[in-house]
């Protein structure tokens, strides 16, 4: 039993590592990913007592969550202030 948990945690590490790694390409990709890391560190944080592999793939997860949600905001903002610049000279 105590390996499957292992592994939940390990998988929520990875994915909350890949993330990080994924928001700096795709944002949706790097929020997909951090979505599911937190789902599956929260199920390893109920079925085995915590440990530093699970807390770091939560914090990993979260981490990656905010900068797709960052750069997100900041692509929609460079678009649109371009859009405007681009209709004000016409």
């Amino acid at each position: 039993m105590e390996n499957k948990q292992q592994n939940l945690s390990i998988a929520a590490l990875v994915l909350g590592i890949l993330s990080i790694i994924a928001s700096w390409g795709t944002s949706i990709l790097g929020l997909i990913l951090g979505i599911i890391g937190i789902v599956i560190a929260k199920k390893a944080k109920r079925e085995e007592t915590p440990n530093s592999l699970m807390t770091g793939g939560l914090v990993c997860s979260i981490i990656g969550i905010a900068i797709s949600v960052v750069r997100f905001v900041i692509v929609v903002l460079v678009v649109g202030l371009w859009a405007a610049t681009v209709g004000a000279m016409m």
